[in-house]
């Protein structure tokens, strides 16, 4: 069984610490936690890293195709390693969740973002395994919201998404080793409040 999990961001150095790359961000906390290094695969337009869990081959992946164009990697990995939908995990930046906030879905709406919307376009379905990562609202107009999430965190805000980053790894592992409701149960749930 081979299970796929791609985080998603921008390629570039200009876009390093934005908020638009907290998907990025945990797929590298992710990949460091399992002792694996990504390598470039043209033909996936990604960076993948492969490993093994048990008996489930795990590919991590980084599209390099920017964020709006997310679903042509997630449909090339999908297809040539033969990964059912439900074995498809895609984590991205939701500014309509609070700084910090995880939330947890196996199926909906892009919610208004063009990554996920790639994705749902490009597979040909919305039941597709996502975590949602909150970087927070902007205080100025919708029309903000691109300035807002191609901007970095502030140093407090860091450490609430340092610890968010720590949250979604452990989020990851638990539907690799647990399934989607008992990660929804507990993840969802939780509010912690940070100061």
């Amino acid at each position: 069984m081979t299970k796929l999990i791609i985080g998603l961001g921008n390629p570039g150095r200009e876009y390093d610490g934005t908020r638009h790359n907290i998907g990025f961000r945990v797929a590298d906390a992710l990949a460091e936690r399992l002792g694996v290094g990504y390598k470039s695969k043209r033909k996936f337009l990604a960076e993948v890293a492969e490993t093994k869990r048990g008996e489930m081959t795990l590919l991590l992946a980084r599209p390099l195709t920017y964020m709006n164009l997310s679903g042509q990697s997630a449909a090339a990995l999908r297809e040539w390693y033969k990964c059912e939908l439900r074995d498809v995990f895609v984590m991205y930046d939701d500014a309509d969740l609070d700084l910090g906030r995880l939330r947890v879905r196996g199926e909906g709406s892009s919610g208004g973002h063009k990554g996920m919307q790639s994705i749902i376009d490009a597979l040909g379905t919305s039941a597709i395994t996502r975590l949602r990562l909150g970087v927070g609202r902007s205080d100025g107009p919708r029309d903000g919201l691109k300035d807002h999430v191609l901007s970095r965190f502030d140093r407090n805000e860091e450490k609430i998404v340092k610890e968010m980053v720590v949250r979604a790894v452990e989020a990851v592992e638990s539907w690799l080793d647990r399934g989607l409701a008992a990660t929804m149960n507990e993840f969802n749930s939780r509010t912690k409040e940070i100061e």
